[in-house]
């Protein structure tokens, strides 16, 4: 768990001289100004960015910006997997910040969205960040920063479906009205993700199949931005999840697999954590839901007498099973489960009913998918999972639970 954040109010930048200079102070500005497009793209000089202005502020004292720098920090310590390091550097970015007050505003919101989307998700409920990032980014449109403003408002579809306290017609209600803003305010960006959510949660509303997959959808002429001929990797990294999570709910899950390998890819260059929890969290139960299967045996007058639970365990091993898929299938599941692992601690109230899914979903398949006898095992840890999540009030995690508690196979 993170470590109490008084002990943050005795770190030096806190008490350091602020930079007086303003030339020195203008480079801070400039060095800052970069940090959008960077982010965005990202580009692999952003460590190098964040490294200039911490070296900048410990020479010449803290500004604002050194804020945004030591939240920028933060996010790249936490793809190291150095989360409480990430935390604690976060947090006192957010101390600085408060200090300059209003003199600090144009660094603010800059600073609160890499605290907010990068941190402080793997650290807090979702649902307090959820209704953080809505708060700061209406505050960002009012203050005329529509930069950190868009970049808000495409986070709050994620954290809006992360929180899964709300019913689906009330997510998407919030998943409009956001959407609303993007479009009053002419933001591109955030209309292209929060359309494409809205598209999900209306077809999960209606029940009715979305009638074309995203990837198609973002060819669409008028989808993109103009002038943009590729979507930036967080951006087609928020439209395809959608893509994978409706795949995987239909239980389509060759084309689920598919969506979640170019998931996987773009998630080495994001450091969102909605995003990077989802795609850990379904591209972990995808691979193991299409893992090869041995098939259950039929009944015979050798096995008229066996026990039932004989009967049920698969044992016979089909001519097309691919043992070399199965174990590359089961390897990287073990990797995203250990991923998960190290998270959850942090936030237990969003990520400890999912590590609990993603193990028990693991059990099914190894059952499914080997000769092996793991029924108790597993089915308590499906019951451990659907207790979790109820109690966190998780609606799809305790539904997808439930089910699977009660499905042998």
């Amino acid at each position: 768990m993170p470590d109490d954040e008084s002990t943050y109010a005795r770190h030096p930048v806190l008490h350091a001289k602020p930079m007086t200079d303003l030339l020195h102070q203008r480079v801070m500005q400039l060095l800052c100004a970069l940090a959008p497009p960077m982010y965005i793209l990202p580009s692999p000089r952003f460590r190098a960015l964040a490294l200039t202005t911490l070296d900048w502020t410990r020479l010449h004292g803290p500004t604002p910006e050194a804020a945004l720098a030591l939240s920028s920090m933060a996010a790249i310590l936490f793809i190291s997997n150095q989360l409480r390091l990430a935390y604690a550097l976060s947090t006192i970015g957010q101390m600085l910040l408060s200090r300059f007050g209003a003199a600090g505003r144009a660094a603010s919101f800059a600073s609160i969205f890499a605290h907010l989307a990068d941190v402080q998700g793997f650290h807090r409920p979702m649902r307090t960040t959820a209704e953080l990032m809505q708060s700061e980014s209406r505050n960002a449109l009012m203050h005329g920063d529509r930069v950190w403003a868009s970049y808000m408002l495409l986070h709050t579809a994620w954290f809006t479906f992360m929180r899964e306290d709300l019913d689906v017609p009330t997510m998407l209600s919030q998943t409009q009205q956001q959407l609303a803003v993007a479009i009053k305010y002419r933001l591109p960006t955030p209309q292209l993700v929060l359309r494409a959510w809205v598209r999900f949660e209306q077809s999960w509303v209606s029940g009715v199949e979305l009638d074309k997959s995203m990837s198609d959808w973002l060819l669409e002429p008028g989808v993109l931005p103009p002038g943009v001929n590729t979507a930036p990797p967080l951006v087609r990294a928020g439209v395809l999840i959608v893509e994978g999570l409706t795949l995987f709910l239909l239980r389509r899950y060759a084309m689920a697999d598919a969506t979640f390998a170019v998931l996987d890819e773009l998630a080495n260059r994001i450091s969102s954590s909605p995003l990077l929890i989802l795609i850990t969290t379904y591209q972990c139960l995808t691979l193991l839901r299409g893992c090869p299967r041995y098939t259950v045996p039929a009944p015979s007058a050798e096995t008229t007498g066996a026990g039932a639970l004989e009967l049920l365990l698969p044992t016979i091993r089909p001519a097309e099973y691919d043992e070399a898929d199965a174990e590359r299938r089961f390897k990287r599941a073990d990797e995203l489960i250990e991923r998960m692992r190290r998270w959850a601690p942090f936030n237990p109230h969003d990520l400890q009913h999912r590590l609990l899914i993603m193990l028990a979903e693991r059990n099914r398949a190894v059952v499914r998918s080997t000769v092996c006898c793991m029924w108790p095992t597993r089915s308590s840890t499906w019951q451990s999972a659907l207790r979790t999540s109820a109690r966190f009030h998780a609606r799809l995690q305790s539904s997808l639970s439930c089910t699977r508690t009660f499905c042998w196979i």
